[in-house]
Order: structure tokens, then sequence, then C-alpha cells
């Protein structure tokens, strides 16, 4: 009796010292009555109050469940219920894995446990578990709304199927207030993009994220594909792949002074990949035979794809057959010759010290009023 009006009273200072609106009411729950006259209140909690959400009814209730015999920790139940039923969790037996957490997805229901010492507040416990419940909601909502299979469910961790072929799966990790971590599989094509995946997670949600892996996958399968095909002594020199953000890759031929952007763009309501050459900064003095063996590719067409005179665009499922194209095309040129190598070394180092030149110039034209002043001044 002693301890349940303890858990109480501790937990009803740390509301009132947040400013959270609440109130004791008679138990409705059977068993913890210790005599005619004297019974154990319920806790009730204003939910707007403790947390800033709109997603459940604006009552929880804590519930004071009685001691362990064994180490004599007092056991406290909160149950709260949604505003519209957790249809999209369905059967998922969240309970089986989170023994703390239970779910009746028809009702929205829901009931948390906590087992604690005995005047130990549970209220930032209890904070903590609704966000989490509140993250579990919305993504399996999202999962839902793209027509992914949730594969595991529970109160910290989703893992959900994003292809089907190949098969591929992506887990998130979170916890109620911390930064969400995402794990893919180490064959994903996707590892190259998990640090920027992960922090669009984290800025601009989950629906991001699923639209970025369905739409790069078809590339990023490709890029893995050219790469398979070259030798384990591949320098970075010969080839590599920059990964600019989610939407912007390039694919890098240094020892050949040469590149291929590719970039998503959205055309009409429909996304497209963008093939083209990068900005002059990048390579100021490209091998000027790649630039005509590329403009064969930019004057073609395929299924899926077409050439666009200075570059090439592709629907998603066909840029697999541009990638491995302009791969071709660069891979195969023979490298420059030492001469023209440094003809063009030499105009990329021209091109650099144009705009210091040009900075210097007008660094000058700026001084010389201000020394005319000066001179006035004398």
């Amino acid at each position: 009796m002693a301890a349940a009006f303890i858990s109480h009273l501790v937990n009803s200072r740390q509301l009132e010292q947040q400013h959270t609106l609440h109130r004791f009411l008679p138990s409705k729950v059977l068993g913890i009555t210790y005599s005619s006259s004297l019974q154990i209140p319920d806790l009730y909690v204003r939910f707007s109050s403790l947390i800033k959400a709109s997603w459940g009814l604006d009552v929880l209730r804590l519930s004071f469940q009685g001691l362990a015999a064994q180490d004599g920790h007092c056991t406290i139940i909160v149950l709260g219920r949604t505003k519209e039923p957790m249809t999209q969790l369905d059967s998922t037996n969240i309970a089986a894995e989170e023994s703390d957490v239970s779910f009746h997805p028809q009702s929205g229901s829901y009931a948390i446990r906590f087992v604690v010492a005995v005047g130990v507040p549970v209220i930032p416990q209890i904070v903590e578990k609704l966000h989490r419940i509140e993250r579990l909601i919305s993504f399996v909502s999202i999962i839902r709304k793209f027509k992914l299979n949730c594969l595991h469910v529970s109160l910290g961790r989703v893992l959900f199927r994003y292809s089907d072929s190949p098969e591929l799966s992506a887990e998130i990790s979170f916890t109620g207030e911390t930064e969400m971590k995402l794990i893919l599989p180490k064959n994903s094509p996707h590892i190259r993009l998990q640090q920027l995946l992960q922090n669009t997670l984290n800025h601009v949600g989950l629906e991001t994220v699923i639209k970025a892996l369905s739409s790069t996958l078809p590339l990023l399968i490709a890029f893995d594909e050219v790469e398979s095909t070259l030798s384990p002594t591949t320098s970075v020199e010969e080839f590599c792949i920059i990964t600019r953000s989610i939407d912007w890759f390039r694919m890098e031929y240094r020892a050949k002074n040469y590149g291929v952007d590719v970039r998503l763009k959205q055309r009409r309501s429909t996304l497209y990949w963008y093939f083209c050459d990068p900005a002059a900064g990048v390579f100021p003095a490209p091998d000027r035979r790649i630039c005509e063996d590329i403009k064969k590719v930019w004057n073609e067409e395929g299924d899926g794809w077409e050439g666009l005179r200075t570059g090439a665009a592709s629907e998603l499922p066909a840029v697999g057959e541009v990638v491995k194209r302009c791969h071709e095309v660069v891979w195969n040129a023979a490298p420059p010759k030492p001469q023209q190598l440094q003809l063009q070394q030499q105009q990329q180092q021209q091109q650099q010290q144009q705009p210091q030149q040009q900075q210097q110039q007008q660094n000058g034209q700026r001084q010389a009023p201000m020394e005319r002043v000066n001179g006035v001044g004398r």
C-alpha cells in the first residue's frame, strides 16, 4: 500500500515540475483495493500536455499493479489509445519481442509496463516510449503506402524489403528522440549511399529515403556491374565513381582527363537520369577524341533512353544500358600521348589561373580610386 502511494507521489511531483496536467481518480482495475475504505487511485495524465503530438487520445492512465516478491520492485501499467485504429500494424505481435509493450491494432489501444524500484519516477520513460510508438506507427504507415513488405516490426526496429528482384532489404533502428540508424546488408548496391541515406532519414524522413532507394537502384546495380569487370589492380586514377548526393553521381576517368555526370531530374512528373559532361571547371581540357566518341552516344537512342546531342536522358529501368555505353566509350579510348597530356595540363593550369588574374585586376581597379582619394586628402 505504501509503495503504491510513494510511486504515485514521485510521478505526480515530476508532472507538476513539468507543468503537465494530471489528476487522481478511483482505479478501474480489479485487485488493487486493500480494504473497503482505502483504495489506490489511478493517475490520469493529459497526453497533449506531456508530449507535443496529436496522434493519441488526450488521456493516459497510470495504474499501480503491485510489488514483485523477489526484489520488491513495483509494476506500473500505462494505458492509452490512438485517435485512429492502428490497422497499419495488422496482427504484428510486437509483444512477442517487446514484452513491456502490447497493442490492440483494431481499437488503437496500447499498454506499456514498467518495473522500477519504489520511489523512481517513470515519466521520462513514458515520454521515450510514446515517441517510439509514434515513430513506429509513422514508419509502418509509410512502408505500407509504398506497398512494401515489413519483415520485422518492433518498438525499436523496422525491417522491410524494398526490392524483390534482386531481393534487398533495409533496417531502421530507432529510439525515442535520438538519431535513427539505417542498416543495409554488406552486399547491398546502396552501401555507397548509406551515410547519405541515413542523413536524409534523420533530417527529411523515411518517405524520401524509400523514394531514393527505388529510383537509384537500377543505376547503382549498373555501377556494381561495371566495377565487377575491372581488374583488381585498377587505380582510382583510371576509374572511380564519385557520389555527390543521393541524386548526383560522377564517373571519373582522371588518367584520361574525362568524366560523365549522372543526375536525377524530374520532367513532367516523371523521373529521368540525365547524362552529360561535367562542368568545365572539373576537366578544363578534356580529351577531344573522347569528346567526339561520346557524341555517338549522345546522338543514339535505345529502349527507354535517347540522346540529347549534348547528353542523354534515360528512364529509371533503362539507365544501366547508358552507363555501360558511356563507360565502354571512355574506357576503350586510347590514353592521351605524353605531349597531348602535357598540353592538356598546361591548358588546365591556364584556365585555373584566369580567375586569379581577373581577381587581381579587379583588386587593382578598386585600389586606384582609393589612391586618388587619398591623394586629394593630402
